[in-house]
């Protein structure tokens, strides 16, 4: 203020995204708030006398609101891609190899491919999203472990569960 520096606060992080610094000496008291509702994204509040300078809401009403604490697993995986707009994408990923020789060919063999890798890698997605939800409860587990147990089942579990459907698909054509 005029030049001078009345106090030091320290940056909010989305480990500990709401940082509160009363203002020595001022009265009626002034505290300045600053918080980190996302990733990038940083707020500054000021309170006179315990209502916001900004919006009129009390101080109290402020704290009601701010933001949770996330661990560095819950900061892994909280982008919009890691949801259902997510396993959509993958779905139509692994589903173009199978509709473009579906254009070449135009054989029922091809859609059903097509039709088979949307839905198994769009499930499969679902289900690791949904896992990653289930593990966001389990924070007494280190968030390497959780994000170790993610990855694994991301990179192993498909990649098995294709080469099974692909065994399956062998031994049905074989006994035929």
């Amino acid at each position: 203020m005029d030049g001078r520096q009345l106090a030091r606060i320290a940056r909010p992080t989305l480990e500990a995204p709401w940082v509160e610094c009363q203002l020595p000496g001022t009265r009626p008291p002034v505290v300045v708030v600053q918080f980190q509702p996302q990733r990038y994204v940083v707020r500054t509040l000021v309170f006179l006398d315990g209502v916001s300078l900004n919006d009129g809401m009390t101080l109290e009403a402020w704290r009601l609101k701010q933001p949770l604490p996330l661990d560095r697993f819950e900061q892994a995986f909280r982008s919009r891609l890691w949801g259902p707009v997510g396993a959509l994408l993958i779905g139509v990923v692994c589903a173009l190899p199978g509709l473009v020789q579906f254009d070449r060919t135009a054989g029922l063999l091809w859609a059903v491919l097509a039709a088979g890798g949307f839905a198994v890698s769009t499930g499969w997605m679902l289900t690791m999203i949904a896992f990653t939800r289930w593990l966001r409860t389990r924070r007494t587990w280190s968030w390497r472990l959780r994000r170790a147990l993610v990855l694994l089942g991301v990179m192993l579990g498909l990649p098995a569960l294709l080469l099974l459907g692909a065994q399956v698909l062998y031994l049905i054509e074989y006994r035929s």
